[in-house]
């Protein structure tokens, strides 16, 4: 090719350019700048880049990379002005770097300028160049900067990157951050703008622009339509954060009467999406960005694009774009090389939450394949998008963050495409996953209004007769009751098992979960010991042993429930269908029928350790059999042991599930709670409690039942001397209490039930007595209301009450009251039940202060053999009784005279 005089043609890429050599001169004087720095907008935001900031002379070139829009150039060119204005600066050159040819042509015309030599050969001037960037000896420090804007290749800048000097910087703006090289270049991802910021930018725009007459002026006429400025500028920021319209751009097209057209700004993007699929596995870099664009602008776990399932929508999608692929498979590697090139184009940014990598799109990126999908989602699409969700989605999530995330995607996908998800055969299983999850993570409203929603919203069409309906149903009262109205929720099962028995009889798994739910919402509601509840859990199963298998998680899901049921009684020993189905499951039928009696400790350790087999040590479900487990050494008075087994607990549970997952909260209370009775201080037990019940306050809300069981627990300490409230106030306090309990769990919960126990026994230690009877008054017409008044708990709340009259001075209405108690518990329990000897002890103190010492002491004689004999003569229990009887065998001594 030929060339004028003076002038060099080359030839490169099917473009030739040609660059004039200009004629000799002087060189420029210092400080000097050369190329045209972009003028800075008057109302241009203020945003801080750390890595920006600390960058100093003889760093690494940094890169600032980012989709167009974000304000790249425009913080190079702050930073350089900025640097300039200083006079840190001696040399200032920026270079439109949009290809190699320019870049070369600018270095060529710097050498020019500051040797005064002319170039023909653009080469020869960018070496010169470079030669006058590096420091020379003896000679004083010529600080530089050189800012390459707008890079469209890293590969542009090969053989094209300045030296490395301690007199200077480099800085890129490119759309491309796969940015390699013996430079050690460090790429800086420069975000989107948030709406906050958006909305300052545009107040700042329209202060500084002057508004005509809204007939007149577009932007003007906008505001008068919205009612205000600000109206205005909410609704602009809406728009522009949602389909990614340059900042600089929206206010002009609007004054020009021009509506922003959102496909100028996908032609860039489409650019990147094919030169993407060109270097990417053929097809798969616009398939990729389909399915991750199906999640809207939330953040996508790479999972659900690795998964078997999340492949098998790729390979679909790439055979609609490339029908030579003919659809083929999928790999992993595929991906993962589609997802690094993707990232490269900034296309997609890749991030961390949690454990998971995840992957996400800009709303420019967004906005151009919903140009090329227009207005309709696809179906099918959507259906692909939630079935990879639900693939990707772990049995258990290892923290909060994880959770939250996947949480997002599904909602993402029922926001924008719930008619998809309404499948003609059926509720979408990610619905269900979606619900389960928010429950088991203590989102319980939440879990419940997923399916009200699955009913309400997806279910509509498909009949009440269909599976999935009342399966809905089912699992929105099981969150409703985990919420606190488990008689609620008893009442919605109740009414609903009838119907799903007669469709799909007995033994489907989706009525054994009905059952199962059933049967434990009355339990929890009534009492840990109640006959019918218990009996119900047993035949379930029995059912889910026949048909599910033994190491179904739902079938180890219900012998937990009867353990933990079986513990919390207290009753040491039950002899009902219970106990053998449960034996049965964990020591074999032979074994089971040699040793009928329940040990609490000896079916916790095999439960525990049936969980740690089939579902893994840090398993929430294994996590509470050993809390189960804790529990039960503190019944059988093995603190030390209880205590390393919830250390053990606690330890696993923040390493599976996080600090803050429910079942990790609930063990570090049980484990505060085990330490105080090995002897911590008590001002150290209630501060441990007090933040624990913070932290479940702020994570769980203060309605949560385990938000209200460690206030429940914090009682006792409230009212200690030590750190006892004045009583007006901890009266006022436990009013409170009370209030809250009973507008979740209702009036005549168990837990409810519970609490106005513990509020007694507070109400007593700060020497509020009437109000304590008062309090067991009603505790007692509760008790005999939902459980019986021949129920072990009435009776002990009676026998409570009974020696309150007798301590608040009405010795003989005690004396009265504790004789009746006494025969009601010993037809009940049995004559040597725990209640009936504490009935005995307090009734035969009370007749030794009525003025019948002998009768006490004959009756604390007879107490203490029958001590002796069921506790053993070391108990505590049988110590008290021996130092009580010698007392009154003193003072009935000393009344003989």
């Amino acid at each position: 090719m030929r060339a004028s005089h003076n002038s060099v043609a080359f030839h490169q890429a099917q473009t030739v350019n040609y660059y004039q050599a200009l004629a000799p001169s002087a060189p420029v004087s210092l400080p000097h700048r050369m190329g045209s720095v972009p003028e800075l907008t008057p109302h241009a935001l203020k945003r801080e880049v750390r890595h920006l900031a600390a960058t100093a002379l003889g760093s690494p070139p940094l890169v600032l990379t980012g989709t167009s829009g974000v304000g790249k150039s425009q913080l190079a060119a702050t930073f350089a002005e900025s640097a300039w204005k200083r006079g840190d600066l001696r040399l200032l050159l920026w270079v439109d770097a949009r290809s190699s040819e320019a870049i070369r042509i600018a270095y060529a015309r710097a050498a020019h300028e500051l040797y005064g030599h002319v170039y023909p050969d653009p080469a020869d001037g960018a070496r010169a160049f470079f030669n006058w960037l590096l420091p020379a000896g003896g000679t004083e420090p010529r600080h530089w900067l050189v800012v390459l804007d707008g890079v469209t290749d890293p590969a542009d800048l090969d053989g094209l990157w300045p030296p490395g000097s301690p007199d200077g910087r480099v800085l890129i703006t490119s759309h491309r951050r796969d940015f390699t090289g013996t430079s050690n270049p460090v790429v800086v991802p420069v975000r989107g703008f948030t709406r906050e910021e958006i909305r300052g930018y545009l107040q700042r725009a329209l202060r500084h622009r002057p508004l005509g007459a809204p007939d007149e002026d577009e932007i003007a006429r906008r505001i008068q339509r919205a009612g205000s400025a600000a109206r205005f500028v909410e609704s602009a920021a809406d728009e522009i954060a949602r389909t990614g319209i340059p900042l600089d751009t929206y206010l002009d097209a609007l004054a020009g009467g021009t509506p922003y057209d959102p496909s100028s700004a996908a032609k860039p993007v489409w650019q990147s999406v094919e030169a993407a699929d060109r270097t990417a596995p053929e097809g798969l870099a616009l398939s990729v960005l389909q399915l991750v664009a199906e999640f809207g602008a939330t953040a996508v776990p790479e999972q659900v694009l690795l998964s078997d399932t999340g492949r098998q929508v790729l390979a679909e999608l790439r055979l609609f774009a490339c029908p030579e692929t003919d659809g083929q498979a999928v790999t992993a590697d595929e991906v993962r090389a589609t997802l690094r090139v993707l990232e490269g184009r900034n296309l997609l940014d890749s991030d961390r939450v949690g454990t998971f990598r995840t992957v996400q799109a800009e709303a420019r990126v967004l906005q151009a394949i919903r140009a090329v999908r227009g207005d309709g989602s696809d179906p099918d699409l959507a259906r692909g998008a939630a079935d990879a969700l639900v693939a990707a989605w772990p049995e258990v999530e290892p923290g909060r963050a994880e959770m939250r995330l996947l949480q997002d995607c599904a909602d993402a996908l029922l926001f924008s495409a719930s008619s998809a998800l309404r499948r003609h055969d059926g509720i979408h299983p990610l619905l269900f996953r979606t619900g389960n999850s928010a429950g088991s993570w203590g989102e319980l409203v939440d879990a419940e209004g997923y399916f009200r929603h699955a009913v309400h919203g997806l279910g509509d069409g498909l009949g009440d007769d269909h599976p999935d309906v009342p399966k809905a149903r089912a699992q929105a009262a099981r969150w409703r009751g985990a919420r606190g109205d488990d008689f609620g929720a008893a009442a919605e099962l109740a009414e609903l098992l009838p119907a799903q028995e007669a469709a799909l009889g007995a033994q489907h798994p989706d009525v054994l979960t009905t059952r199962h739910h059933l049967a434990w919402c009355r339990l929890n509601a009534t009492s840990w010991d109640a006959r019918e509840p218990l009996a119900a859990l047993a035949e379930v199963l029995g059912d889910r042993v026949g048909v599910l298998g033994p190491d179904h998680p739902d079938t180890l899901a219900t012998v937990s429930t009867l353990v933990a049921a079986m513990i919390n009684s207290r009753n040491g020993v039950s002899a009902g269908p219970e106990v053998m189905e449960v034996a049965t499951r964990l020591f074999g039928f032979e074994n089971a029928l040699r040793d009928r009696d329940f040990d609490g400790v000896r079916f916790a350790e095999a439960l525990h350790k049936e969980m740690r087999r089939v579902l893994g040590p840090g398993h929430p479900d294994t996590l509470l059999a050993q809390r189960a487990l804790a529990s039960a050494h503190i019944l059988a008075d093995d603190l030390a042991t209880a205590a390393t087994v919830l250390t053990a607990a606690v330890d696993e549970a923040e390493r599976s599930i996080g600090p803050d997952h429910p079942v990790t909260l609930r063990c570090r209370v049980l484990a505060v709670l085990v330490e105080d009775a090995l002897g911590a201080e008590a001002s150290q037990t209630y501060e441990e409690l007090d933040d624990l019940a913070t932290t479940q306050c702020r994570i769980l809300g203060a309605d949560h039942p385990h938000s209200l069981e460690t206030g429940e627990a914090l009682l006792p300490y409230i009212s200690d001397d030590e750190l006892r409230l004045e009583v007006p106030e901890l009266l006022g306090d436990l009013a409170g209490v009370q209030a809250q309990t009973e507008e979740v769990f209702g009036t005549d919960h168990r837990r409810t039930r519970g609490l106005l126990r513990h509020i007694a026994d507070a109400q007593a230690r700060v020497g509020a007595t009437v109000a304590a009877m008062m309090t067991l008054s009603d505790l007692v017409a509760r008790g005999t209301r939902v459980v019986g008044a021949a129920h072990r708990d009435t009776l002990r709340d009676r026998s409570t009450l009974a020696r309150l009259r007798g301590e608040a001075g009405d010795v003989v209405g005690a004396l009265i009251d504790l004789a009746a108690v006494l025969s009601d518990q010993q037809r009940a329990l049995g004559g040597d039940h725990e209640d009936v000897l504490t009935t005995r002890h307090h009734l035969a103190v009370f007749r030794g202060l009525a003025g019948d010492p002998d009768g006490a002491h004959a009756d604390l004689t007879r107490l203490l053999a029958d001590r002796e004999r069921v506790s053993g003569p070391d108990d505590p229990a049988t110590e008290q009784a021996r130092e009580v009887a010698e007392h009154w065998r003193t003072e009935a001594e000393e009344a003989a005279g």
